[in-house]
Formats: structure tokens, sequence, C-alpha cells
């Protein structure tokens, strides 16, 4: 997943440098650079169940939601997140901490969508921003609590 993540990212940045000679270096392209940067110096912003825990009992980071609503119906959620489609983050940043430097812990279900979630929010400047490893199954299967 990782090396598939790793190859996405250089061609998504090789693309201008196949069609021009010059490659201009915009705001983006700096951005999504520093985010792979950071992602692999950080271990790919996977943040385990049980250190979630212990965050949340002492440094209370925003817990943040990506599944739909049917999911969280059906299966409850973890306490005080927040619920915000992953296709609906970047229209909801007004409910995100002024402060980009805030913990924020991203979840889904199994992780893939909280990750998606986790690198837009670590490209827009919320750079202590962890997805939750496994998501929300990995979650109910480590017997931690959630709220229906």
């Amino acid at each position: 997943m990782k090396k598939l993540l790793v190859l996405l990212f250089a061609a998504i940045l090789a693309l201008p440098a196949l069609a021009q000679d010059t490659v201009v270096a915009d705001d983006t392209t700096e951005a999504i650079a520093t985010v792979i940067q950071n992602a692999s110096e950080s271990g790919w912003f996977i943040i385990k169940a049980e250190d979630a825990l212990n965050q949340m009992d002492t440094i209370e980071p925003m817990i943040i939601d990506v599944r739909t609503q049917k999911e969280i119906d059906e299966q409850g959620k973890i306490a005080g997140s927040l619920h915000i489609v992953v296709t609906e983050l970047e229209n909801n940043l007004f409910q995100l901490p002024a402060d980009t430097s805030s913990p924020i812990i991203v979840y889904c279900s199994a992780g893939t969508r909280g990750l998606y979630g986790t690198i837009l929010l670590q490209s827009l400047g919320f750079e202590n921003t962890r997805n939750l490893k496994g998501g929300f199954n990995t979650w109910v299967a480590g017997g931690y609590p959630i709220v229906k």
C-alpha cells in the first residue's frame, strides 16, 4: 500500500515534467511533496487504536468520522467524533481547529477513506493529523468504547 501511494504521488508529480521542458513548482506541488516526505517519516500518518485512546484521555484530539451516515447509524461511532463524509472534508474546513497544529484523528471503517482524509488535511496544512489504523472495525474489535 505504501509503495503504491508513493508511486501514485511520484507519477502525479512527474506529469508536468513530461509535458514541458521546465517544471515550475507551484504551491500545490510543494504541498504534495511535503506531505509525501512527512508521511514517509511519520509512519504514513497512522495511529494505533491504543495510542488514539491514550491521546483522547490526555490531549483530547479532534476526532473525525469520514464514514457515511448509514454506516454510523448501523454501527455506531467513537464518542465525541465529528461526522464529515470524506468527500465533504474540504467544504467543511470551518469546523476544524483554527490552529492547524492541533491534533486530529481521522477514521473510517477500515482505514482507506481515513487515509485519504488524513492526506487531504495534511496537504491543507493540518500537520498533526493521523489516520486510525484499521479504522472503526479495528477499534470495535479491540473492545474500545463506542456510542450508538
